[in-house]
C-alpha cells in the first residue's frame, strides 16, 4: 500500500510519533526508504513530535466507545483501560488545568465535555457534544496556561532516533515563539543541517508571535484542528489565508493540514466541500496538502491520495493558465 501511496503522488510521508514507541520508529523510516527505493521515487520522511499534548488512554475492545450528549463521563488520571463510562489520562496535568464550567475538547474537537466537578485524581463530567470515540485522542483545553517546554522528554528520545535514522523533516508541535524553534535547532546540532523545522501553528499564543515564528522556522503547517478549537472553527479559514501571505512573504514554504478528505475514510467518494477546500488551498499558495487519518487508518488510502493528486494538478493547471493569459508571450 506504501508503494501505491507514493505511486499516486505521494512526496513525503509523515510519521506521526504520538501513535509509536521510540523503538519502532527505526522500522518506519526504513520501510518508507525501502518503499521509496522499489518506486525509484525521492521521498522525503518528517516525523512529528507529539509535544505537551494530553491524550486519552486504551480502551476496552473494541477500542471505540460511544459518547452521548447529556451523559456523565469520568476521567481517571492514571493508566488503566477505560470504556463508556470513565476515560482515562496518565497525564496529571489535565488536572491543574481545568476548573468546574471548563470546556474540553477531544479529537479535534469533534466530542466537547463540560467539567462538573475535580477530586484529587478523578475529574467528572457531562458530554456537551455526542460521538465515537477511539483511543490516544488528543485532549484541548482552549487558554489553558502551558508552563511547559514544547519538547517533552519523549520527544527528545523521538528526535535522538530520527536523528539517527537522517529523516528529512521535523515538526514541532504547539509552537509558542521562536525560542521553541530555536531549542529545537541547538538539539539538531550543526551535523544536522539538511534537517528543516517545520512549526506547526495551532495555539493561539503561536498567531502572535507568528512573523517571528515564520522567520526562525524552515517551513510551517497550519494544523487546523487544534488551531479550530483554539480560535474558533470560523476564524480558520481566515487565518489561513493570513499566515499563507506572511509565510510566502519571506519564502517558507506552507503546509495545510487536517480533515482534508475526512469524509473518505468510510467513504470512496469526497464531499464537495472538501474538494473545494483543496482546490482553495493550491489558489491561496499552499506549498503542499496533507492527509492524517484518512491514509493511517482510513478505509480508501490509495483513493485519497489519487483523488487529492487530481484535485491538485487541476488546481495548478488553472493556476498557469492565469498566468498565461495575464502574461502572453
Amino acid at each position: 500500500v506504501l508503494k501505491r501511496l507514493m505511486r499516486e503522488g505521494v512526496d513525503i510521508v509523515r510519521i506521526n510519533a504520538s501513535h509509536i514507541e521510540t523503538e519502532q520508529l527505526p522500522g518506519y523510516v526504513r520501510l518508507i526508504r525501502q518503499c521509496a527505493r522499489a518506486v525509484g521515487k525521492p521521498v522525503s520522511v518528517l516525523v512529528d513530535l507529539q509535544g505537551p499534548r494530553i491524550r486519552t488512554g486504551p480502551l476496552k475492545h473494541p477500542k471505540v466507545v460511544r459518547l452521548s450528549r447529556g451523559q456523565k463521563i469520568a476521567i481517571h488520571m492514571h493508566r488503566r483501560i477505560g470504556d463508556a463510562a470513565y476515560l482515562t489520562t496518565d497525564d496529571p496535568r489535565l488536572n491543574s488545568a481545568v476548573h468546574k464550567g471548563t470546556r474540553i475538547f477531544i479529537d479535534n474537537g469533534l466530542i466537547e465535555i463540560e467539567v462538573l466537578s475535580i477530586s484529587k485524581n478523578v475529574i467528572r463530567c457531562r458530554v456537551v457534544t455526542s460521538g465515537y470515540l477511539g483511543e490516544n485522542k488528543g485532549i484541548i483545553i482552549p487558554d489553558a496556561k502551558r508552563h511547559l517546554p514544547s519538547l517533552t522528554t519523549n520527544d527528545r528520545r523521538h528526535l535522538k532516533v530520527a536523528l539517527r535514522e537522517g529523516v528529512d523533516l521535523i515538526a514541532l508541535s504547539f509552537v509558542r515563539d521562536k525560542k521553541d524553534i530555536e531549542s529545537l535547532r541547538k538539539l539538531i546540532g550543526k551535523k544536522s543541517k539538511s534537517i528543516s523545522i517545520i512549526a506547526k501553528i495551532e495555539k493561539k499564543e503561536a498567531l502572535r508571535h507568528i512573523d517571528e515564528i515564520i522567520q526562525a522556522a524552515d517551513g510551517i503547517m497550519i494544523a487546523r484542528g487544534d488551531l479550530g478549537i483554539e480560535i474558533g472553527v470560523h476564524r480558520v479559514p481566515f487565518v489561513q489565508k493570513m499566515l499563507v501571505r506572511k509565510a510566502h512573504q519571506i519564502g517558507v514554504p506552507v503546509i495545510t493540514a487536517t480533515q482534508m478528505l475526512e469524509s473518505m475514510m468510510v467513504n470512496a467518494q469526497p464531499l464537495r466541500a472538501e474538494v473545494s477546500d483543496i482546490a482553495n488551498s493550491v489558489l491561496e499558495g499552499s506549498d503542499a496538502v496533507m492527509l492524517s487519518g484518512e491514509t493511517a487508518v482510513g478505509k480508501y488510502p490509495v483513493q485519497v491520495v489519487r483523488i487529492m493528486r487530481r484535485i491538485t494538478t487541476e488546481a495548478e493547471n488553472y493556476l498557469r493558465s492565469i498566468s498565461s493569459a495575464l502574461n502572453p508571450k
